[in-house]
């Protein structure tokens, strides 16, 4: 799946925090951004495929454990691995 920079930044330059958006693959995404960027992901698996996320030219894949959260910053680097 991928976080288009664009709608990020057309969401406002404020910082924000979206609820949740579903995504294919069986994934729940809640994700903040600070002045237009990207600034954190929180990835909700709910059926244990592996996550594969895209984002400013970077793209990283993890395997996810069924009901297993997983954070990441804005440069898609693992929080909590």
């Amino acid at each position: 799946m991928s976080i288009s920079k664009t709608a990020v930044i057309g969401m406002g330059t404020m910082g924000a925090q979206i609820g949740v958006v579903c995504a294919r693959g069986g994934f729940e995404l809640s994700f903040s951004w600070d002045n237009g960027f990207l600034n954190e992901v929180e990835v909700l698996s709910k059926a244990g495929q592996a996550c594969r996320l895209q984002y400013d030219g970077k793209t990283v894949e993890f395997p996810t454990q069924k009901g297993q959260r997983i954070r990441l910053d804005g440069g898609l680097n693992l929080l909590n691995p």
